[in-house]
């Protein structure tokens, strides 16, 4: 029997189409180094440098300031003090160089920051602010003085990487907007936002001094978002979004780390990883939006683009001590959630656990694995485990769907059982769908739980109702056909019903 021919994902990247390493090939900078040639263009403020410390003393809501350079040694500090957390500071940086920042930001307010040159906080950066942007993207003195938050590159691939500690007030936001960025370090936003961000214009969305929404207008050659490290904003909103110009590459977001938004009372964490039409997202380590506080439930965790892969080591979280929350990977339920891009291919590796299960009380969640079933090419391969529990003392079992226009889910086990409540459902919805004569449905032992468990046939497909059969082949008139169906030429067949 010919064998369906296996989704692949090619995700590996030529080194040089890598950000390079700046740890290697940055200029050394004195440990006491701060930024020079400042001069105040917009707004009302004062520059103040007193040994290794630099005061830059606001009275406007917004200001700018032009730097010959924007570097900051190891035992440096600057101290953005401003009117209010509201007030914001420009800092453009004309240097040919990357900044590096290695020592203390803090600030009332909120920071921006502008080198399209690149722009790297070391291991031993610590940044503490109301908000910050970190761009290799401009934007003119006068939108910004205007409250307009448009960025626009020149078409460099340069970079924005953290390898140090960036923490945002409560509420508050961390942008790192570039064609390549890279956090290697710890970005912290409780009940904010995080926002890492590919491409040639980005536009933030704010509403009053929070960042609610992150555009990525225009794209860029060679995107890249890669997280590494740990990314947390508990009760609140992380981002991954990359959009790319190069058809051959594809934009490109690599989550290999950890990324929290732990869901509080009232407060569901939400994650976004989104690459585009073009995109390929790899999503791998851990995401979480679990409510692990009493009557808390799950949050939402959003992966799609033009290829969505779910690796072995993936460990998707969604459950909730009072319900689950959403997992939706390539698509909404049945693919109409507009807010949802529909990915053309997705894989989810065996080893990879997805779970949107209740844990006490409540109905478990939802669980979506989905591939355009419009498009010829789409594919689903599902080889992992998938959980939509019932809480255990009280509530339903969840929803999940497994779609594709070409789909496959040997290997996969699901569970939407629920031990105090009614089960929920597994929905299985390909363009055609092959019934196997090895699929089960296995009973744990205590009958309270039940696992779909789907084997590939050794049988060969019936070329009229679908199915895998032993007996097709056995009339020689009609080989590529099953017994039953050969019976049926002259009569009016079976009647298929698809989900």
């Amino acid at each position: 029997m010919k064998k369906a021919t296996r989704l692949l994902f090619v995700l590996s990247l030529s080194q040089s189409l890598l950000p390079q390493t700046w740890a290697q090939n940055a200029t050394a900078i004195a440990a006491t180094q701060l930024p020079s040639g400042g001069k105040v263009v917009g707004g009302q403020a004062t520059l103040q440098s007193s040994g290794s410390t630099l005061n830059v003393n606001q009275t406007s809501q917004r200001g700018v300031v032009e730097w010959d350079t924007f570097n900051v040694g190891s035992k440096a500090k600057i101290n953005f003090n401003q009117p209010s957390p509201s007030s914001v500071t420009l800092n453009r940086v004309m240097d040919m160089n990357a900044s590096q920042i290695l020592g203390r930001i803090s600030a009332t307010g909120q920071v921006f920051i502008s080198n399209p040159n690149g722009i790297i906080f070391g291991t031993t950066a610590q940044v503490d602010v109301a908000g910050i942007v970190a761009t290799t993207k401009s934007i003119s003195n006068t939108d910004f003085l205007n409250g307009k938050t448009t960025f626009e590159g020149d078409g460099r691939t340069s970079s924005v990487i953290n390898q140090g500690s960036l923490q945002a007030a409560l509420g508050g936001y961390i942008a790192l907007l570039a064609p390549n960025v890279r956090n290697e370090g710890i970005i912290v936003a409780r009940e904010g936002t995080v926002a890492l961000a590919a491409g040639d214009k980005t536009t933030l969305e704010f509403s009053g001094n929070k960042l609610v929404a992150v555009i990525v207008d225009r794209p860029v050659m060679d995107a890249l978002v890669e997280n590494k490290q740990l990314v947390r904003a508990e009760g609140g909103y992380v981002v991954l979004s990359a959009r790319s110009a190069n058809a051959l590459l594809s934009s490109v977001i690599k989550q290999s780390g950890t990324i929290e938004a732990p869901s509080l009372v009232q407060r569901e964490g939400r994650i976004l990883l989104e690459g585009g039409e073009k995109g390929v997202v790899s999503t791998g380590g851990t995401l979480s939006v679990a409510g692990m506080q009493e009557g808390t439930v799950g949050g939402r965790i959003v992966a799609t683009g033009d290829k969505v892969l779910v690796t072995q080591d993936a460990k998707l979280d969604a459950t909730g001590q009072s319900g689950g929350g959403k997992i939706n990977i390539g698509g909404g339920w049945q693919g109409k959630d507009p807010t949802i891009r529909q990915a053309n291919a997705v894989q989810v590796e065996a080893g990879a656990r997805l779970d949107a299960s209740a844990i006490q009380t409540g109905n478990g969640g939802e669980i979506v694995v989905w591939s355009d079933t419009q498009k010829t090419d789409g594919m689903t391969r599902v080889a992992g485990d998938l959980k939509a529990r019932g809480g255990a003392e009280q509530g339903d079992g969840g929803r999940i769907e497994t779609s594709g226009h070409w789909l496959s889910t040997e290997g996969a086990t699901g569970d939407a059982s629920a031990k105090r409540g009614a089960a929920g459902q597994w929905l299985f919805d390909p363009y055609n769908i092959t019934i196997t004569s090895s699929a089960t449905i296995e009973a744990k032992a205590d009958a309270t739980e039940l696992q779909v468990v789907v084997r590939s046939s050794e049988h060969q497909k019936c070329g009229r109702c679908w199915h895998y059969r032993d007996d097709v082949g056995h009339d020689e008139q009609h080989p590529s056909l099953c017994g039953r169906c050969t019976s049926n030429l002259f009569g009016s067949g079976e009647t298929r019903h698809i989900a």
